[in-house]
């Protein structure tokens, strides 16, 4: 099977475009999952939702920095954590401007990355076998079964 030149760089903007869409929901938080919304449960005014990963660990807890608000935070915590470890937290804000902990979960952001690229690899498959048994008429905008 060949691609015409027109074609081709057509495909590879629509994969570029899709790439680019892809990256952007993962990149600003987008991406959640059910346990994210079972966090969100009981959320007030007084609480402060932070996403993002571990940047320093202290003796009295560690700090994070948020994504939402390009901010980071200090949480007093005795719990064992890593450096970059991404985790949600649900808190409240105190006067020092410490985060004491509500509610917390860890996530994994290979597990993003591992979504991405299955899903790519997936289009892939999809579209080679699709260009194998359709074809595209541009001027009748028309999908035809090859024959």
């Amino acid at each position: 099977m060949k691609l015409k030149p027109n074609r081709l760089i057509l495909g590879i903007i629509f994969l570029s475009m899709l790439y680019l869409l892809c990256y952007n929901y993962a990149s600003e938080g987008y991406y959640q999952d059910n346990s994210v919304i079972n966090l969100l449960t009981g959320y007030s005014e007084n609480q402060i939702l932070l996403y993002g990963h571990v940047t320093d660990i202290y003796k009295d807890g560690f700090e994070i920095y948020n994504v939402r608000d390009k901010t980071a935070y200090h949480v007093k915590t005795n719990l064992k954590i890593s450096l970059d470890t991404g985790i949600y937290i649900l808190g409240t804000l105190n006067s020092n401007n410490e985060v004491i902990i509500i509610k917390m979960m860890k996530f994994k952001s290979e597990d993003v990355l591992d979504v991405f690229f299955r899903s790519l690899f997936a289009s892939i498959i999809f579209l080679t076998v699709f260009l194998r048994y359709w074809k595209f008429n541009p001027k009748k905008i028309l999908i035809i079964r090859r024959k």
